[in-house]
């Protein structure tokens, strides 16, 4: 008897590991006619760093009328993914209804006693519609607080995501090697500014690059 029930205790966790990560997330924004869906893809595909190789996926929200580059966490649309970290190679997909979407992307890792930071954004916004497609570059973002840390961060600026019926939209992400240091600021806030704990000592590049299949 307990090895019967040894048995069906792992088959209920193996059907809940199903359940929890299938081979494709169904959304809020699929439509209920498969054929009118395609599939997002976000993959995790290199890394310059030597150390194990993984990442947070922090979120993926979509359907945001006027999204802006911002790290804030809160998502004015659909709030398909949050706060999981993938491992080196590893993908996750998800179904949405054919169309064009505005929203944001974010990855985020922060290790090391001197801080080095991979944050990347991708924002689909019409607000790029002049653009031919994306734009790449660095920008900041601080509390409007005196002695407040300015935190540096990597963007994609892009037209909206576009997904296509029966097709892959792919989203690959990279950690690439060029490094920037902000390491005496990180230094003078960890030692004189009792309180003001800097969080950022480095950042470490990331890219987004964007494919149909």
């Amino acid at each position: 008897m307990k090895r019967v029930g040894y048995i069906l205790i792992l088959a209920l966790v193996s059907l809940s590991v199903v359940n929890c990560f299938p081979e494709v997330r169904e959304t809020a924004l699929a439509s209920l006619k498969a054929s009118e869906n395609g599939t997002l893809v976000i993959r995790y595909i290199s890394d310059a760093r030597p150390e194990e190789q993984e990442i947070t996926l922090k979120y993926i929200c979509l359907s945001e009328s006027s999204p802006e580059l911002t790290l804030s966490l809160y998502c004015g649309g659909k709030l398909l993914f949050y706060g999981e970290r993938i491992k080196l190679g590893e993908e996750r997909k998800f179904f949405l209804a054919g169309g064009n979407y505005t929203g944001r992307i974010m990855i985020y890792d922060r290790r090391g006693i001197l801080d080095e930071n991979v944050i990347g954004l991708v924002r689909f916004s019409d607000a790029n519609s002049n653009s031919t497609f994306c734009e790449t570059g660095v920008d900041i973002e601080s509390l409007p607080l005196p002695f407040a840390e300015k935190i540096y961060f990597n963007y994609l600026n892009c037209t909206p995501l576009l997904i296509l019926p029966g097709k892959k939209t792919i989203v690959d992400i990279s950690v690439g090697s060029q490094v920037d240091s902000y390491f005496w600021s990180w230094l003078f806030r960890n030692i004189f500014s009792s309180g003001l704990d800097s969080h950022q000592g480095y950042l470490r590049y990331s890219s987004f690059s964007i494919r149909y299949e």
